[in-house]
This record gives structure tokens, C-alpha cells and sequence, in this order.
């Protein structure tokens, strides 16, 4: 009895974690590697039209590879990419993370976006009115990593496409150095994945029940 009370929750488990188990979306030049396309900024990545000259340029100390992307000064603000293959769905559950350093208490601005055209060119106003879910948090003196999390996509979203905004917010004499870019997606939330749990957990009760009772 035992024996087949542990079987029960151990595919209830293993459902679990199948369930949540993220999967990696492909994110072109993550790490910056590939180079720039001719305006000092990483291949793969566009400017918004508002970025000043000395941002988002391939400059400073990496945290793993050659360069990290520079954010500086009263310029400040994003460089985007958006991810064709990574179609939005109402359940899609999207963690970003990246690392990070700069002047000590300057805020980041990263944000995940959604859009219907993958290809197009979009401005600050596009992006804001098109988050998904944005991070606005301080910066310490060496690398530590960040995360930020779209837990709750708007309905108009689905069927569209995700982008990545990274920059920060600007000021006077400060700087941000990004580097090593991740997204991952879960296309199944959490609630559905523990009633699976709960719900292996609750026959195996009930097996065992009727067993004490024969």
C-alpha cells in the first residue's frame, strides 16, 4: 500500500515538474559577442530613436565574454529586440534575466513588450504602451544578477510577439553596463500544474482509505 501511495505522488510530482519547467527562448547576441553593426551598438539590437549617442554602445567591463552593452548620462534610455519565435499565448508565464553593474543606486529600465509586428521600428511612447511588465531597480558597484517576471499577459497580447527593452532610466554622470541575456517561458501556470499535485495526492488518500476499510 505504501509502495503504490508513493507511486501516486511521485507521477503527481514528476507532473509538477514537467508542468513548470521552463523553456529557453532564443535570444539573439545575449552576451554581446556578435560584434556591432556600424553605430557601436550589439548586432541584433535596435536603438529607440531617443537614445543618445554615448548609449547602448558596446563598452566596459564584461561579466563573462568581451563587452557588456554602456548606458550613460542624461542619453539613457533602450535598445530592443523582438523574438519572432516566441509567439504570446494566455498562459505563457516569461522571466527575463540579465546581469549587471554601474553607478551605485542608478535605476535599470528593462522591460518585456509585446507587438504584432516583429519586424518593425518602435519609440519609447510604443514601448510603454505595450509592456508587459518593466523593472525599475537600483544598480550596485559589481555584477549581481536580475530578474524580472511577466506573470499576467493583457489579453490584446496574445498571438503577438515578445520583445526585450534594455536601458535605464537617465541622469547626470551615471552609468549601466548590461551583459549575458536571458528569457524563458512557461507555458503552463502554476495553478494548473499543484491541482494536477493535489489531485494525485487526494486519490492516493482515497486508495488508501478503501483499503483500510476491505
Amino acid at each position: 500500500m505504501k509502495r503504490q501511495l508513493a507511486g501516486v505522488l511521485l507521477v503527481s510530482s514528476l507532473s509538477v515538474c514537467s508542468l513548470l519547467k521552463a523553456d529557453p527562448i532564443t535570444v539573439f547576441n545575449p552576451g554581446f559577442e556578435e560584434g556591432e553593426s556600424g553605430d557601436g551598438r550589439p548586432n541584433g539590437w535596435t536603438a529607440v530613436p531617443e537614445l543618445g549617442v554615448i548609449s547602448g554602445i558596446l563598452e566596459g567591463i564584461p561579466h563573462q565574454g568581451n563587452t557588456p552593452v554602456r548606458f550613460a548620462g542624461q542619453d539613457a534610455y533602450w535598445i530592443y529586440q523582438v523574438l519572432p519565435s516566441a509567439s504570446i499565448s494566455a498562459t505563457d508565464l516569461f522571466t527575463l534575466e540579465w546581469w549587471a553593474y554601474g553607478t551605485v543606486g542608478v535605476q535599470q529600465n528593462v522591460a518585456l513588450f509585446w507587438t504584432d509586428d516583429p519586424l518593425g521600428t518602435f519609440d519609447v511612447s510604443y514601448i510603454n504602451l505595450h509592456l508587459s511588465a518593466q523593472s525599475n531597480q537600483s544598480i550596485s558597484a559589481s555584477y549581481q544578477q536580475y530578474s524580472l517576471e511577466s506573470a499576467s499577459i493583457p489579453s490584446v497580447a496574445v498571438g503577438n510577439h515578445v520583445g526585450i527593452a534594455l536601458g535605464m532610466n537617465p541622469g547626470i554622470g551615471v552609468n549601466l553596463y548590461v551583459d549575458d541575456v536571458s528569457l524563458d517561458v512557461s507555458p503552463v501556470p502554476e495553478t494548473a500544474a499543484y491541482s494536477i499535485f493535489f489531485g494525485g495526492l487526494a486519490t492516493a488518500c482515497a486508495v488508501l482509505i478503501r483499503r483500510r476499510r476491505q
